[in-house]
């Protein structure tokens, strides 16, 4: 039987949240069939107002988003999905009720617990380049006994540019096989980038895991 209820997600972006939305109905149909769809509740805001000030701009930032998570809320949601890895930086540093911070699925200890429960303790994150470099970030693989490698800044090079080209030409203009340049033997690949998301190859995709979490939570 299929559950009641409604995920809440923040619209940042055509072509992300149109591969959020895509995954969602995916999994969707995996479990209810192929006519059914996920059910949403989209809050389309203007990223631009959002995205000059990523990732670390926190008194803009803040505001901006402490205002639309509480309009989510406030549409009646089960579950709530802010497609940006980074924005949940800020998210972390507002002073939100619990009853609106359980219903936030936040992309990285959502990750970690994944990590958690397969025993993986080495990982490399790739993303932007922001990401890549970023200490806090790191931070919360860290406090969990997850060791996030330093990316040397050739494969930086190499893994930003296949964002970018997918940012500014969409995922089929991409050639899939960059990733063999990548050379990470030693630790896990997890994605915390909707673009590379979308040429993922098999990676272990926060993007994912946060989709799966927000559709778990209207089963319970």
């Amino acid at each position: 039987m299929k559950p009641d209820g409604y995920i809440g997600l923040l619209g940042l972006g055509e072509e992300s949240t149109l591969h959020y939305i895509k995954k969602f109905n995916t999994k969707w149909r995996q479990l209810y069939g192929a006519y059914c769809t996920c059910p949403l509740k989209m809050l389309q805001v203007d990223f631009n107002t959002i995205n000059p000030n990523l990732p670390f701009n926190f008194d803009k930032l803040i505001p901006l988003v402490e205002k639309h998570i509480i309009t989510l809320f406030n549409m009646g949601v089960d579950a709530i999905v802010v497609p940006n890895m980074t924005l949940h930086l800020t998210i972390d540093q507002i002073s939100l009720p619990k009853e609106i911070r359980e219903k936030i699925i936040h992309p990285f200890t959502e990750t970690i617990h994944f990590l958690k429960s397969n025993k993986i303790k080495n990982i490399s994150i790739l993303g932007t380049r922001h990401t890549m470099n970023n200490e806090l970030i790191n931070s919360y693989f860290k406090e969990a006994a997850i060791t996030a490698d330093k990316i040397s800044s050739s494969n930086i090079k190499i893994i930003d540019d296949l964002r970018n080209a997918v940012y500014d030409n969409g995922a089929n203009a991409v050639r899939r096989n960059e990733w063999a340049n990548i050379n990470l033997p030693n630790s896990h690949k997890v994605i915390l980038c909707t673009e590379l998301s979308r040429i993922n190859n098999g990676s272990t995709d926060a993007l994912e895991i946060q989709i799966d979490k927000a559709i778990a939570k209207l089963h319970i």
